[in-house]
């Protein structure tokens, strides 16, 4: 009796890819689930070490204008540069610093004194008018700008005694007139600093006039005189920075166990200062602060599962592997948030390849 090799059974016929397919088709939602449960505690967990401080610290919560709650005390004794004082300072020192203004121009006296000329000429025709009443010349010299509308239009009464000048007397106003504003055009009249030489006029008409002369010619000086000095912006601007350079640091220093910010005082901004270099401040939560971490630890934790995925494709279907997965991961992560925020070398000491060979030895 011959005996019959038995036939290959289909399974032993299929391919490794047909198998690992039918493989796939039988995770269940229950397997789905656990997946994405545990890829959002890994990136939930990652996120709040991320976002929010493990350990209860000295620092407090504190803003620019809010009333303290507590004592703050310097944990140690503190010597440091305070910026806001230094600054307060070199605006002290700029504001001491005189205007610098441009020398005087002579460009706008010799525009003033040939305004002045023809002015004057145009007094003497109104003057000379035999015809016009005095009510007339009033109008007709008030209709000059600089005598009605000036920086210093004639008053009055001075208007009142020029009309009445004798011709004699009239001629000595007129060139005298011309004389004084020669003398003031040619000193430093700074811009809207028209009234220390204003005061300085009268001093310059000569002593050969009379008072009524002396007041009518002081009156039509002044309407004439402006400004040949003016606002250097640039200039200034250099002396106060080099000013401000000159400033040297401002130091404040603390004892330990000094009061920073006392309680129930308004928290000003160089308390802020103080309590930030001696890192007793912490930030405030804000949203989107945790929206970022949440979106990196997201991001992470996909990546990792993905890469797993493709490299490891059983570990994502294996409960109790995928949960140590995620278990060593948090456990590192949390790790690493505490000893990261003690100190910049402390976290040299985070062991992060620990993670990978025990990853590795346990899965």
């Amino acid at each position: 009796m011959s005996i019959r090799p038995s036939e290959p059974t289909a399974s032993r016929l299929e391919p490794p890819v047909a198998i690992m397919g039918r493989r796939r088709q039988r995770h269940g939602w229950w397997a789905w689930l656990r997946l994405i449960f545990l890829a959002l505690t890994l990136a939930v967990a990652t996120s709040l070490v991320i976002a929010l401080p493990l350990l209860p610290t000295e620092r407090v919560v504190i803003e620019v204008g809010d009333v303290a709650q507590q004592d703050v005390r310097a944990p140690r004794r503190v010597t440091f540069e305070s910026a806001i004082l230094r600054a307060e300072e070199q605006e002290r020192a700029a504001q001491r610093v005189e205007p610098v203004y441009t020398a005087p121009d002579p460009t706008p006296a010799r525009q003033q004194l040939d305004r002045a000329r023809r002015v004057l000429d145009y007094i003497g025709s109104v003057l000379a008018d035999p015809l016009a009443s005095l009510a007339q010349k009033r109008n007709w010299l008030m209709a000059v700008p600089e005598l009605s509308d000036g920086s210093a239009p004639l008053d009055p009464e001075t208007l009142t005694e020029l009309l009445t000048l004798p011709e004699a007397s009239w001629n000595r106003v007129q060139l005298e007139t011309l004389a004084v504003l020669d003398q003031a055009m040619r000193r430093e009249i700074r811009e809207g600093q028209l009234e220390p030489i204003a005061e300085m006029v009268p001093a310059l008409v000569s002593l050969d006039l009379n008072d009524q002369e002396t007041a009518v010619t002081i009156g039509l000086v002044l309407p004439f005189l402006v400004p040949n000095s003016y606002l250097d912006a640039e200039a200034t601007a250099s002396a106060q920075a080099a000013a401000r350079e000159q400033v040297p640091p401002v130091l404040r220093s603390f004892e330990a166990n000094e009061i920073i910010v006392r309680e129930g005082t308004r928290v000003t901004a160089l308390d802020i200062e103080a309590l930030d270099q001696l890192g007793l401040r912490k930030s405030q939560v804000v949203w989107t602060d945790v929206a970022s971490s949440g979106l990196l630890s997201l991001t992470a934790s996909l990546l990792l599962f993905v890469y797993v995925g493709h490299f490891q494709r059983e570990i994502l279907w294996n409960g109790r592997q995928l949960l140590l997965l995620v278990t060593l991961t948090v456990f590192f992560t949390v790790i690493a948030g505490l000893m990261v925020p003690a100190g910049v070398v402390l976290r040299y000491l985070v062991p992060l390849p620990a993670l990978a060979m025990l990853t590795t030895a346990t899965l």
